[in-house]
């Protein structure tokens, strides 16, 4: 029994079957209990099938994981039957079918992970029984529906995973009595009409993802209240008015996407400033104006398809990786690029840009440049055999022979020449030569 204890949090296929038909639930010492096939060659189909049937008696034990096996059809209705269950992941399988009605009976569950399988139905209104879950993950199955507003009975949830659930309607004012809530990701569905004000009152939100849906009106300015934000997605969306300027008081704000809208109005210096911000994506919207600010604190900067203007300016030190600032109307030069040598990714072209275009050897990491359509004083072959899908092997070899060609194309024309001054004057001293070797021949 010593020897069991030891596994704690994993008990392999291989030694399920070694245990017999035998439940493992009278084990002493072992709460969390995670049913894992991490060596599927050994274990065995046997040990496939003596995991499933062995699964509905343990009724002792407070964790239940599947780890990467392929457990396919409907979800039996005895697994409920588990009812001292806290966690349980069956993701990453084909589960299939509604899930049964007395899931409700699993009210003992904090984190509930389902994902990546192909259940349907609408099966969030079983949930709401399930009051201690802290954290629930439903995204990538077949599911349908709209958002519940008894949703919300969940007050103690920290964590919802619900993107890619075929969802439609509108966001429920109610979720904001989910004032626990740290993660919430609801993108890829379809859901419709504005954002509730009230969600500026979800103030633990960490990460608040609502990308890829049909959202629309502006962005109300209470998304600014929420002083923890490090990650906001809002992209791919119907959202128009400005961007809030109290957005200014995202002091831990790291990722911001609002791109694929259509947001108007100047783009504020304050967002720019946020002294944690890496990523900014505001590209296809219709912002004016200049672009102010430290840009160079950025790694991924992309404002493209807007209506910018003036002059943009870096300084060293530079953390830029990617940039993208085509289809705007910035002027002005764009060497202070140069303090960038970490620039992966370079997108500058249907601008106003003028003086010396840039050299993609300036950059040593560089994989794609484009400057084309603007009115430079110079042209720079395009770098063909190392864009963005070139490896940095392929990009530091090409770098190395167009050095080489670069040295050619000055010292050929010279070697040329000192080639040519010297065949004359060989040429010269055969024909001095010439007669002479005649007469000497007769």
């Amino acid at each position: 029994m010593n020897d069991i204890k030891q596994f704690r949090f994993n008990i392999s296929t291989n030694y399920l079957f070694a245990l017999g038909r035998n439940s493992p639930s009278h084990l002493p010492g072992i709460r969390p209990l995670y049913y894992g096939i991490p060596e599927r060659r050994r274990a065995g189909a046997e040990a496939k099938s003596l995991l499933v049937t062995n699964w509905f008696a343990v009724k002792s034990h407070l964790s239940f994981t599947l780890v990467e096996p392929t457990h396919s059809g409907e979800l039996p209705v005895s697994f409920t039957n588990l009812i001292h269950l806290e966690y349980l992941d069956l993701s990453r399988n084909n589960f299939s079918g509604e899930l049964p009605v007395s899931f409700t009976n699993l009210i003992r569950l904090k984190y509930l992970y389902l994902s990546r399988n192909n259940f349907n139905g609408e099966f969030l209104v079983l949930l709401t029984n399930l009051t201690q879950l802290k954290g629930l993950g439903l995204f990538r199955n077949n599911f349908k529906g709209k958002l519940p507003a008894s949703l919300a009975n969940l007050i103690r949830l920290e964590h919802l995973y619900l993107y890619s659930y075929n969802f439609s309607g509108e966001l429920p004012v109610s979720l904001t009595n989910l004032t626990n809530l740290k993660y919430l990701d609801l993108s890829k569905n379809k859901i419709i009409g504005p954002i509730p004000p009230s969600y500026g009152s979800m103030l633990n939100l960490i990460v608040l993802d609502l990308s890829t849906n049909q959202l629309n009106a502006s962005i109300p300015k209470e998304i600014g209240d929420l002083k923890n934000l490090k990650r906001l997605d809002l992209g791919d969306n119907n959202f128009d008015g400005p961007i809030p300027l109290n957005f200014a008081n995202l002091s831990q704000l790291y990722f911001l996407n609002l791109g694929m809208n259509s947001i108007s109005g100047h783009m504020p210096l304050d967002i720019v400033n946020l002294i944690n911000l890496e990523h900014i994506d505001l590209n296809h919207n219709s912002l004016m104006g200049p672009i102010l600010g430290n840009l160079s604190r950025l790694s991924y900067l992309d404002v493209s398809s807007n209506q910018l203007s003036g002059n943009v300016s870096f300084q060293d030190p530079c953390n830029l990786q990617q940039l993208n600032l085509s289809i705007n109307q910035i002027t002005g030069p764009i060497t202070s690029l140069l303090a960038c040598n970490d620039l992966q990714y370079v997108d500058l072209s249907s601008n106003k840009f003028v003086g010396e275009p840039l050299n993609y050897l300036d950059f040593p990491y560089l994989k794609f440049l484009n400057q084309s359509l603007n009115p430079l004083s110079a042209i720079v072959p395009n770098r063909s055999s190392c864009n963005a899908l070139s490896g940095e092997s392929t990009c530091k070899e090409h770098n190395r022979r167009t050095k080489v060609v670069h040295h050619l194309t000055i010292s050929i024309p010279i070697v040329v020449g000192l080639c040519f001054l010297l065949l004359l004057v060989t040429c010269s001293t055969i024909n001095a030569r010439l007669p002479k070797r005649k007469f000497s021949q007769k």
